[in-house]
Order: C-alpha cells, then structure tokens, then sequence
C-alpha cells in the first residue's frame, strides 16, 4: 500500500485514485519501469512521470570518451529524479538554474559513493499509458552556459494540457562535456553527443510511452537553444528528430560555439593550471581523467577567471566545436553552422519556431538585483561585464574606444570586418556619454549582436533551405519574479513553479504562449485552423527579408521589419524606470551582478 510520504510525492487525488497501483510502462527490452503520477496545473489532467530513466552509461573513469548505451534497466525505480550531472560551480537562489522546490523534494540523494559523473538520466512525461496513442513528443534541452543547469526546470504542468509527450535530458557540462584536444583522447562536443544518444533512446522507446518517434521536436532554452539547432546541423543526430524550437538562443550566436585553435588554448590553459602540462594530448587527458570532479571545477573556475577581462564570448574551453580531425567515430559537427547555409551545400531545412526574449528592462530592478537574481535578459545579458571594462573612469577615452572595438571584433568572431565594426559603433554607441545612456546603446548593440541578428541569420539559413520557419518575440512585461523581459523568461511562461504566481494578465499570455508551442509541436504550425489559439492572429511563416513575425504582447500582434524594429527596441521604448525612479545608482547594482552570474543564464 501506498505510504503518506508517497502520497505526498504524487498529488492527494492521484494517491486516492491509484492506491498502489503506481504507473508502469514495459519496454522492448523487457524493462519495466515504475512511474509517478501527477496532474497538470490547470485542469488536473492526469500525468504519469518516469523520472530518472538511465539512457546511457559515462564513469569518471571514462571521462572524455564516447557514452555506451544503457542495457535493460530490469525493474526499475522511477519515481524519483536523477542528480543533475555535476556543473562547473553551484549557485543558489537562482530562478534560472533552480528547480521548483517541489521538484527538489523529488530528487534522489546521492550516495557518497555514487559516481557524479555517470549522470546521463533522462525524464519521461506523458498524459497517456497507451502505447498505441502515437503522441507528438518534445525533447528539451536545458540551458547554463554548458557549464550548469538541468532538466529539472522544465515541468509538464502547462504543455501536457495539450496532446504532447515531454522529455527531458541530462548531459555532462563544463569540462567533461566539452574538452578538445583535437585527438581521440578528447575529441569534443561530449555533451551534444550524450544529447544524440538520448535522441536514439527516444527513438527506441518512446512509443511504449504513448510517444510517435516520427513527430519528434528538439527545443531548448539559451545554451540549450543554440545546441537543439546545432543537433539539426549535424550528420549525427538530424536524423533523430523533425523540427526544432529554439528560444533566446541559436546556433549562429557568436557565444554558441569556439573556434578549435581557441578550444585547444584553453586545454592547454586548463592543463597547465592542473599541472598536467605535456607534449602528449594522451598524457594531458590521462592526468586530467584522474583528477577528482571536483578538483576539476576548481581549476576550470580558476581558468575561466584569467579570461574575465578579454571582452571573451564563450565560457572558453566548454563550448561545442566544430570536428575537422579525422577520428573513429563519425563527428557530430564536421562542419560549421556557416558552411551548411551556403547555398548547395547538401542541408535540409525543417520546420522550426525561434524567438528571443525582448529586454525592456532589468536595468529599472536595481533593489531586486541587490537582493537576489542578477538581471539576464537578451540585451543586458553580456551588458554588465562589458559596462564594466568600458566604463572604468581610470580608462582613457582612446583605451575606452579600443576596448569597445575590441568588443566588436569578438562579437563578430570571424565574420569581423573594421569597416562593419565602425558602423555598428556609429549606429549603437558613438554620442553617448552618460552611463545610463550608454547602457541603452550596449543594450541594443548586444541584443543585435549575440542574440536577434543570430537569430536572423538562423531564420534566414532554415528558410532558403527548404524550411518552415516562425519567428517570435517575447516582449511583454511580466510581474514575475520581477517587472522584466529577461534572458530565458519563455521558461517560466511554459513550466509552472511552486514559487512564482502569475498574474491574470500573465496567465493569459502563458495560455497563449504554451497553445502555440504545443501546436507546433504537434502539426509543425503554430496557428492551424485545426486548433487556433484565442487572441492570437494567424502566424504566416517567415519570409527572408524581415518577416513577418509574432511580437508577443498585449495585444498579440503579427509585424514585419524585424531589424528595423527589434535591433532598436531599447532605443524606441526606453529601459523602464522602477517605481522609486531610475538613476544612476541603478546603473552601479546592475555592474554588481558578478562575474559570471550573466554568463550563466545562457
């Protein structure tokens, strides 16, 4: 019989209903797995969660190598939630990176001789037991700079109102997830290569979970936006999946990959600050794979710190690469996102729905940045590091100009050219003086720069190869967790959280938010006449060129001329001023955030 701690976990209907009788779904192999049950937030549809579910095999003592596929799980627990693989560092109190609290009174507790690293768990979230139902399924893929984040913040609550399936992966981070030595020892892209195998896993198995393998859409937020669209570009994983939804991030950002040359500097950087120096990439990777997990954070974090102050993009040494070496395997990335946007070169578009969040804020909550979140909306997302090194008052004003070019040069990676960095300086900063005009100068230019003109680039690339592409923006203000459009907020509009109540204005716009994914996912369009969505215009696709796209507000409303009216936006409508005025106080709390607090909401 059920025991109340257990009825606890699931929800008192579902305990009062279901008895012992937990959830069980068999697989092919001949596992069976034991479930949870729950209920969505809105209308108490029932959901079964299969939480922990093992989909691949990666010991520490194998660190840097390929994961091996998991056998059969036997009878198998899973009710509970997997550890998150370990993150290069923790930080608490953070809505971005924190699970709902609910969720945390879920999840497994290691035991001290566990191994962190073998961490590659999925979760599985259906509103059926049918396994002939053949259910639309979404695979997400949770954000944080590679270096942190879970699966742990994307709850069915909201989108299993639809008839749709909800998966959700772990993959390792930071170092083991990324290392490149440009060798077998290390050959890279780990991380997006654990993603493939939870896409073969998915393949194999979802069915017995109600799920269509045929109808499978990649999603994920920020670093995890950009790595569902570089799956798409890969010879590897494209196979595994049909459509693709990226949010506040894309594969052509100039934070979403490394050039190898820069990925192997910070392997040796990374060696060194180890004591692993050597000639030999197999020694270098040996002394690395002993080191304690660690250890390893403690020497990446020190890394990382020595590349604060060079206007530097990626978290250096953790981020996808592309694989040019030859190597046993076939590589995830042979080619860059750029190449296969070339015309004829072989790539096939599909259909994908992208959108950025459309910072109007953050600089206007400085008290609630003192207190607790650092301000991380697309635009203020690179702002306060930059803000910092530009605006130091024992800079000279030729040091200030260089720094900003520099700047430039970096944000453009390799499509850098002087004369485009000039305009871009003409066109965003050049008469600005004070701080808070400034800011909104930097704001638009890294909006442009990092986040919308990729975002462009990857609409553009899909589209005239062959692709159906939607593009949105998410502008309207929320009263959640505070007055903002910031970096990544599409999540709480999609998931529910425990601690953070919607508004009547916000619930409605997570309706509407949540029934036009849900339709994509489920007929490649988010407005078909089959199922329309209240309040909303129809969404035609997008047309290189400047559109059309959704600009979600109050009231919804399809527009055209996106670079014309969302490269300026912060300009056009201003930084919103906090009930108690905006001065430049504000400015000094927003360059408080830290080092590496805005970097990790990627």
């Amino acid at each position: 019989m059920a025991t109340p701690a257990l009825c606890l976990v699931l929800s008192l209907v579902v305990c009062s209903s279901l008895g012992s009788h937990w959830p069980r779904v068999r697989l092919p192999d001949g596992s069976v797995l034991l479930g949870a049950a729950t209920t969505t937030a809105r209308s108490g549809r029932p959901v079964y969660e299969f939480r922990g579910v093992r989909y691949a095999s990666a010991p520490a003592h194998q660190r840097f190598k390929h994961s091996q596929p998991a056998g059969p799980l036997g009878e198998y627990n899973a009710t509970q939630f997997a550890p998150p693989c370990p993150p290069a560092f923790s930080w608490s109190n953070d809505w971005f990176t924190d699970p709902d609290p609910e969720v945390l009174a879920n999840l497994r507790r290691p035991a001290d001789d566990d191994d962190q690293e073998d961490c590659l768990f999925l979760n599985v979230f259906t509103p059926t037991l049918d396994g002939g139902a053949r259910l639309a399924v979404l695979v997400h893929i949770h954000g944080g700079s590679y270096i942190a984040g879970s699966p742990l913040l994307a709850r069915p609550g909201f989108m299993l109102e639809h008839d749709l399936l909800l998966v959700t992966v772990q993959y390792r981070l930071f170092v083991p997830g990324f290392l490149f030595v440009g060798t077998e020892d290390a050959p890279g892209n780990m991380g997006l290569l654990d993603m493939t195998a939870a896409l073969a896993w998915v393949q194999r198995h979802i069915a017995s979970f109600g799920g269509d393998p045929s109808r499978v859409t990649v999603s994920g937020g920020s670093a995890g936006a950009a790595a569902a669209e570089l799956l798409a570009y890969s010879p590897v994983a494209s196979r595994l999946f049909q459509q693709v939804l990226p949010m506040s991030g894309s594969a052509h950002a100039p934070w979403a990959m490394e050039r190898p040359e820069d990925a192997l500097k910070a392997a040796g950087s990374i060696a060194q600050k180890a004591g692993c120096e050597s000639s030999r990439p197999a020694d270098v990777v040996a002394c690395l794979r002993g080191l304690p997990i660690a250890n390893l954070s403690d020497i990446y974090m020190d890394h990382a710190m020595s590349f604060w102050d060079q206007d530097v993009d990626t978290l250096v040494g953790v981020t996808p690469v592309v694989q040019r070496q030859r190597l046993r395997a076939p590589a995830v990335l042979p080619q860059s996102p750029q190449e296969l946007c070339q015309p004829r070169s072989g790539y096939r578009g599909r259909p994908m729905m992208i959108g950025v969040t459309n910072r109007r804020s953050c600089a206007s909550h400085g008290a609630a940045t003192a207190a607790g979140p650092c301000c991380k909306h697309d635009g203020h997302f690179f702002v306060g590091h930059g803000f910092h090194v530009w605006m130091n008052p024992n800079v000279s004003e030729t040091e200030r100009l260089y720094r900003i070019q520099s700047f430039l040069m970096e944000s453009l990676k390799n499509t850098y050219d002087p004369v485009i960095a000039d305009a871009l300086y003409e066109k965003y900063l050049n008469g600005y003086s004070s701080p808070e005009d400034i800011l909104i100068g930097l704001t638009d230019f890294v909006g442009a720069a990092k986040f919308k003109g990729p975002l462009i680039t990857s609409a553009n690339c899909n589209t005239n190869h062959g692709g159906r592409t939607y593009v949105y923006t998410l502008s309207h203000v929320g009263r959640f967790p505070n007055e903002a459009v910031e970096h990544g907020m599409d999540v709480l509009y999609l998931s529910p959280r425990s601690d953070f109540k919607l508004s009547e204005e916000d619930e409605e716009v997570s309706r509407r938010l949540v029934h036009l994914h849900a339709n994509f996912i489920m007929y490649g369009d988010p407005t078909p006449n089959i199922s329309r969505v209240d309040g909303v215009p129809e969404w035609p696709p997008y047309e290189p060129g400047g559109g059309p796209y959704l600009r979600i507000d109050w009231p919804f409303r399809v527009q055209r001329d996106f670079e014309a009216r969302e490269f300026n936006v912060t300009r056009a409508e201003g930084l919103p001023r906090s009930r108690a005025g905006h001065s430049g106080a504000t400015v000094a709390v927003l360059l408080a955030c830290g080092a590496l607090r805005h970097l990790l909401s990627r």
